[in-house]
């Protein structure tokens, strides 16, 4: 099958894309990133890691995101993640991206992989980020927008996993 090879090598263009400091920098996004499409990354690289091969680089690299998502990201006061990492004027179809303002109804796409680090280290300092994270997906202003299927489907899909990891 050529599903190995080719899975090892999508694995290493997206770990190319990563900075240093852990951001994942986009041309469509202004050389800035969606916070929450990082945490669906992360959460893909974690299937990598489980379901294919447990690839070294990819503990490193969601330690990493984890990192620049906390402290670069998150709005304590707001119990939320900034939607954009930058503030991205609209394209030339008059589209925006979105901007750095607070979407906590998001948390629930970004909070599993913190549990996973906390899993895989017994760190509470992931711990401790993740309930905070997972929190706010209760936050009175965050929870009230879930009256739709896709702001719903956002908060809960995934975040249950992170129930699962930290209790593990």
């Amino acid at each position: 099958s050529q599903w190995p090879a080719k899975l090892r090598d999508i694995l290493n263009q997206i770990l190319s894309v990563q900075r240093p400091d852990g951001s994942y920098p986009w041309v469509q996004i202004c050389g800035g990133q969606l916070n929450y499409m990082v945490g669906m990354l992360n959460d893909v690289l974690i299937d990598y890691y489980r379901d294919f091969e447990p690839d070294p680089r990819i503990f490193a690299s969601v330690e990493r995101s984890n990192e620049y998502l906390w402290t670069k990201q998150w709005l304590p006061a707001e119990k939320a993640f900034k939607y954009a990492s930058v503030n991205c004027a609209p394209n030339k179809f008059g589209t925006s991206v979105g901007g750095p303002d607070p979407a906590g109804d998001l948390n629930g796409l970004m909070v599993s992989s913190f549990g996973w680090l906390y899993q895989q280290t017994g760190d509470p300092k992931w711990r401790s980020r993740g309930d905070a994270i997972f929190a706010g997906i209760f936050a009175p202003r965050w929870a009230s927008n879930y009256t739709g299927s896709k702001q719903f489907n956002q908060a809960y899909s995934s975040s249950f996993r992170y129930l699962a990891y930290r209790s593990s």
